[in-house]
């Protein structure tokens, strides 16, 4: 099925030109194009029609997409600019080489090792973002590009969080994000914080070495009540021979109270890096770029096999 927006497919808009459409949802289009000006490659993002109508968002999206734009990391997205043409708005951003690791998960297994080191990399990207006062709110494969290298980028960054007021202004009690990868306290319409991305990173490097999901349920209602109540499926149950360190360290970043999660992606990352290098310290190399300390092997944890900090 078309989206409404293909049609711009060979049209411009601003300095750039559309080649073809390579993404769609609800938030609108994803179009391969070229700047005109700048004789690059890149991507442009352009909000579905409808979300124009709502001068109040409008306004808020682009004070949030020029402050994302502040964002200069190895392992994000790089927004060039917002702007508006022709009645659309849209923002230009890095043209990643690659597929999301969602499309990656569909036509292939992921070994431990690789699917950690992406989880690495997103984790260092988010430590960067939560520095900068900017929260996710929807980490998930889709939202995680994976290049022709092996980099990891996050797209979306500023986004979420306007496009869920927009609906929540429209459907009353709506909440935004994938179900399966949403915290507790983003179903029940709390402010979040950090944390919140932290056990979406959790149920993604689940669903990367299991493809499926540590809280079930046929309907999103249940999902949550699952979530919200700690009814996890143990990873051990979908991989009997997982380590018992390595279930410990991702059941503990999806315990429902988040007080009791790691309290930040830098020391998320330093248990999954802690992991590799006692296991194996030739694992060094799928370490990426953190501040040289939290590459030190950490004291093998005591932790029982229980979802308990």
């Amino acid at each position: 099925m078309k989206s409404k927006l293909k049609e711009l497919e060979g049209t411009s808009l601003g300095d750039c030109r559309l080649i073809k459409e390579i993404g769609a949802g609800g938030m609108g289009s994803v179009f391969q194009a070229e700047h005109t000006t700048l004789k690059m490659k890149v991507a442009v993002k352009v909000l579905a029609p409808h979300f124009s109508s709502d001068n109040e968002f409008i306004i808020r999206f682009y004070r949030e997409a020029r402050h994302t734009a502040r964002l200069e990391h190895p392992n994000i997205v790089r927004i060039f600019g917002v702007h508006e043409d022709k009645g659309y708005h849209f923002i230009v951003m890095t043209y990643i080489d690659g597929a999301s690791l969602g499309d990656f998960l569909e036509k292939t297994v992921l070994s431990e090792k690789n699917a950690i080191s992406y989880m690495l990399q997103t984790l260092a990207g988010l430590d960067y973002a939560h520095k900068e006062d900017i929260i996710h709110r929807d980490i998930k494969p889709a939202n995680l590009m994976l290049t022709s290298k092996g980099e990891v980028k996050i797209t979306d960054f500023g986004l979420v969080r306007h496009i869920q007021r927009a609906r929540e202004l429209t459907q009353e009690g709506s909440t935004l994000g994938t179900p399966s990868f949403m915290s507790p306290e983003q179903w029940e319409n709390v402010e979040v914080d950090n944390r919140s991305d932290i056990f979406a990173v959790g149920v993604t490097l689940y669903n990367l070495l299991t493809k499926e999901y540590p809280y079930e349920g046929e309907t999103p209602v249940l999902v949550y009540r699952n979530a919200s109540e700690g009814n996890i499926v143990p990873l051990s149950h979908r991989i009997p021979d997982i380590s018992q360190d390595l279930e410990d360290i991702i059941h503990r970043v999806l315990i429902p109270d988040r007080n009791h999660r790691y309290s930040t992606a830098y020391e998320f990352a330093a248990k999954l890096k802690g992991y590799l290098l006692r296991i194996s310290p030739d694992n060094k190399k799928f370490l990426p770029f953190f501040p040289p300390d939290i590459l030190k092997p950490l004291p093998r944890a005591k932790t029982k096999r229980a979802l308990i900090a």
